[in-house]
């Protein structure tokens, strides 16, 4: 890994201090918004820098992977895509626009899903204590000081995790403590020793385990791995130390809390500040650890290794699901039997109560911010100038106007639907 680790300079050009119709009364809680909106720029620029490394040349505009078009489609039959604005300025949006719902590859798409996910995890937890239960955060990983590539020790830790859920002892120390069910995140990070691929269970039991039963967890889990290819038996005390760890509910609401923020997607106060440096994550066995948004912040400036790095990770957790939730459970918990996917949360498009429509961006328009790579500074721009309806496709216009005297940085390639009648053909590639 390279030694600078420093984001590059905020690309915002100060073109809201011009807008003739920013209003004037905005200071209450400003900070915040601002660094809501900084963030949400920041996300605009990492999923410009996946786009770039996933991209393949070699293969049509079909068949890349969907983060490649996220954002670069119009999805329905105008010329246009709608601009959206809270009503406070604290955030703003583009509708009729394609997402591609990848929590993976997308910093974009996955802050919408993870903060969705974070929502139905606490309504899990909040319904399963009300009626007397408790619930436990389980941790299992592996020693990883080894080089191996991480879809080999994904396939390695998936069948450790298989034989584990259907071991006897498992069995009997759960089904002895009323589990009912659990909600499972997969998860990885990146340190000096490699990739860390892990999982946190959110277990819903009747009971706390005893220190006995724990141990015999641990055990088997240790055991298990080792015989999954998993480390050797040198690392046995590692495994039994640190392999498997169960902590009470107040560790399971710590982890709801900041679930889709600092532990999975770097999301945390140092991607609000674009001068600022990213953070570790946490540590295992006294390494520091990164998430893969981390890596793709790194690569975004000049890392290769970093950029190399992140292009095996999107690989190998290509159609891979985050949250697992149990049999039945959620039908038990949330009283709903059917789970909204990725694709279908990144997607939502309808309007909430405290937002209006602003304006719209001509897919011309489109076109000039996507070749400058200034979608996030305009969702920005957006949300702090366009605050009367009125006005703002002035506002946009002369935001979009003054954009495209800037020279071209990037592809301002898109897509748009092609309309027959009440159908429509394949995607058709503009630029």
């Amino acid at each position: 890994m390279q030694t600078t680790t420093t984001l590059p300079p905020s690309n915002i050009l100060g073109i809201s201090a011009k807008s003739i119709y920013r209003p004037i009364n905005q200071e209450l809680g400003r900070d915040l918004i601002e660094a809501g909106l900084n963030a949400k720029a920041r996300r605009f620029d990492l999923q410009r820098e996946a786009q770039r490394l996933i991209y393949d040349p070699d293969k049509p505009a079909a068949a890349q992977t969907r983060v490649c078009w996220c954002h670069r489609k119009i999805r329905t039959r105008g010329e246009s895509v709608g601009v959206y604005r809270t009503c406070d300025g604290s955030s703003s949006r583009l509708s009729e626009i394609s997402t591609c719902g990848s929590v993976w590859h997308c910093p974009v798409c996955a802050a919408k899903i993870t903060e969705a996910r974070r929502k139905e995890l606490d309504l899990a937890v909040t319904a399963w204590v009300k009626h007397g239960g408790i619930v436990n955060l389980l941790t299992l990983t592996f020693p990883h000081e080894f080089d191996m590539p991480l879809l080999a020790l994904l396939e390695k830790f998936a069948k450790a995790l298989q034989r584990f859920k259907s071991c006897k002892s498992y069995k009997r120390i759960m089904g002895g403590a009323g589990r009912e069910g659990s909600i499972r995140s997969l998860e990885t990070t990146w340190g000096e020793n490699g990739w860390h691929p892990h999982t946190h269970d959110l277990v819903f039991m009747a009971r706390e385990l005893t220190m006995t039963e724990v141990d015999t967890l641990k055990s088997e889990w240790a055991r298990l791995c080792l015989k999954c290819g998993l480390g050797d038996n040198s690392k046995l005390s590692d495994m039994l130390a640190h392999g498997l760890d169960i902590q009470d509910g107040k560790y399971a609401a710590e982890y709801i809390a900041k679930f889709g923020h600092d532990a999975a997607w770097g999301a945390s106060a140092e991607m609000t500040k674009p001068h600022s440096k990213l953070g570790k994550v946490g540590e295992f066995g006294g390494a520091d650890h990164y998430t893969p948004f981390q890596l793709l912040a790194w690569a975004e400036g000049g890392d290769d290794r970093a950029a190399a790095l992140f292009r095996e990770f999107a690989a190998a957790f290509e159609g891979k699901r985050m949250l697992s939730w149990s049999p039945k459970l959620r039908l038990l918990l949330t009283g709903c039997e059917n789970e909204l996917s990725d694709e279908d949360i990144a997607a939502h498009d309808d309007p909430v109560p405290d937002e209006q429509r602003v304006g719209e961006l001509h897919q011309d328009q489109l076109a000039v911010l996507l070749s400058r790579n200034r979608l996030g500074d305009f969702v920005g721009y957006a949300a702090r100038c366009c605050a009367d309806p009125a006005a703002g496709q002035a506002d946009i216009n002369a935001y979009v106007d003054a954009i495209a005297a800037l020279p071209k940085s990037h592809s301002g390639r898109y897509m748009k639907r092609k309309f027959i009648g009440r159908g429509f053909l394949e995607l058709h590639e503009l630029q």
